[in-house]
C-alpha cells in the first residue's frame, strides 16, 4: 500500500484537515506497518519496543525517491521473512522476534530517511483508527 500511495502522491502528505479526516500518503501507510508489528509482537508474546533501540541491523542503504519502490521492495522481503518465521517451529520466539525487529527496524530507518516523523504518523493513525469498527476491512486475520 505504501508504494501505491507513492505512485499517487509521491511522498506528500494527502490527509484532508477536518473532524476524523483519514490518514492518507505514505507515512500513513509506514505507520500502518508499525501497529501492526506491535500487535504481532503482542500477540506472540514479544516486546519488540524494548529491543528495537539495541536490535543490530548494520547499515540500510536507501536511494533517492526514485528509489522509493525499491526501498519498499525491501520491506516487503522483510516482512515476507517474518511472514515464514511465524509457521517456522524451528524458529522458535526468538526467531521471530529477530525477524520482526528487522521490519520494525527497517521501517523506522526508511520513514526518517524520507522525513516522515514516526510519532506523530503513529499518532495520527492510532487516532482515527479508534473512529473505526473492529474488523472494519472485513478480513477475520
Amino acid at each position: 500500500e505504501a508504494g501505491r500511495a507513492w505512485r499517487k502522491f509521491g511522498l506528500a502528505d494527502q490527509t484532508l484537515a477536518g473532524y476524523q479526516a483519514i490518514p492518507a500518503g505514505v507515512g500513513s501507510e509506514l505507520a500502518d506497518v508499525v501497529i501492526r508489528l506491535l500487535d504481532d509482537s503482542g500477540r506472540f508474546g514479544l516486546c519488540l519496543p524494548d529491543r528495537v533501540l539495541v536490535h543490530d541491523t548494520g547499515t540500510f542503504v536507501f536511494g533517492g525517491e526514485a528509489a522509493f519502490l525499491d526501498d519498499v521492495n525491501v520491506l516487503h522481503n522483510l516482512i515476507s521473512r517474518a511472514s515464514a518465521a511465524t509457521s517456522e517451529e524451528r524458529s522458535g520466539n526468538e526467531g521471530l522476534a529477530m525477524a520482526l525487529l528487522d521490519v520494525l527496524a527497517y521501517t523506522f530507518a526508511l520513514m526518517r530517511h524520507y522525513r516522515f516523523k514516526i510519532q506523530e504518523e503513529y499518532e495520527r493513525k492510532m487516532k482515527y483508527n479508534r473512529t473505526r469498527p473492529h474488523r472494519h476491512g472485513g478480513r477475520r486475520a
